[in-house]
């Protein structure tokens, strides 16, 4: 079984690092500490993507179970004083996007979840329960993952349980 795991990660970061590679990024895959481009202490990416001045430390991790959010939101946050750098965590268990994660993935912006909110309301009024059921928590769905962005949490690529377990767990929800 942790062979079976092993090799499921190794193919993932090989396919992750072919398809920047693909899109004109330049991929460095387990980068020495000489070759980030800023300082991280101690902590090693499993993928740097760089393009045009910009770029993703990524890491990935096979399971949501035993992972230590706190000390990726510390490097995420570390990350971010950057400009145009950002980290990215990535795990077997994500869910999956038809874009390459990092680069031209686009969550609503709170203003369009706002608008979003105010028809599943209309849905309500007009007594289509069901439907406006189903809108909603889409919206709550999309309001976490720009909160976890927000607040430097990557985690915004978890399965909806995972995300929402771990933003109770650093006190994002009550």
């Amino acid at each position: 079984m942790i062979n079976n795991t092993k090799t499921l990660y190794d193919e993932k970061v090989k396919s992750l690092a072919e398809k920047y590679e693909i899109q004109g990024f330049r991929v460095l895959f387990k980068p020495k500490t000489d070759e980030l481009p800023f300082d991280l202490g101690n902590y090693q990416p499993d993928i740097i993507a760089i393009k045009d001045g910009s770029g993703l430390v990524i890491e990935v991790k096979t399971s949501l179970s035993r992972m230590s959010v706190d000390r990726l939101q510390a490097l995420a946050q570390e990350v971010s004083k950057h400009p145009g750098w950002r980290f990215l965590l990535l795990t077997l268990e994500d869910i999956e996007a038809k874009s390459l994660p990092g680069i031209s993935e686009q969550l609503p912006s709170w203003e369009e979840l706002t608008d979003r909110f105010i028809q599943a309301h209309k849905l309500i009024e007009n007594d289509e329960i069901e439907p406006a059921f189903l809108y909603m928590w889409s919206i709550f769905e999309g309001i976490l993952r720009k909160r976890a962005i927000d607040v430097s949490i990557p985690i915004e690529r978890l399965p909806f349980i995972g995300l929402l377990k771990h933003l109770y767990s650093l006190g994002e929800l009550s």
